[in-house]
């Protein structure tokens, strides 16, 4: 079964372990990330059968359109499980 949903704290442990697989920041970078930019109200997750395959995390910022405050995100990471990447 597949379940995409918004990420929730209790994802943070799997979140942390599949970034370090796709983008091999240092650890103390992905540390510092994911105590400091980690949003989960604002971040996306998929699970295929208990299995996190792939995540979007992105981090909530306010911009100023003519004169205009406006609420928005900016994508700060979108990863993949490798045995997940090209099915769609």
């Amino acid at each position: 079964m597949i379940e995409t949903r918004l990420c929730e704290n209790k994802d943070w442990e799997n979140l942390k372990k599949l970034w370090i697989k796709a983008f091999h920041d240092s650890d103390s970078f992905t540390d510092w990330f994911f105590d400091n930019r980690f949003a989960p109200d604002y971040s996306a997750c998929t699970y295929e059968d208990g299995q996190l395959i792939s995540a979007m995390q992105s981090w909530p910022v306010f911009l100023n359109i003519r004169n205009r405050i406006v609420a928005s995100s900016i994508i700060t990471g979108v990863n993949t499980e490798p045995a997940f990447e090209g099915r769609g």
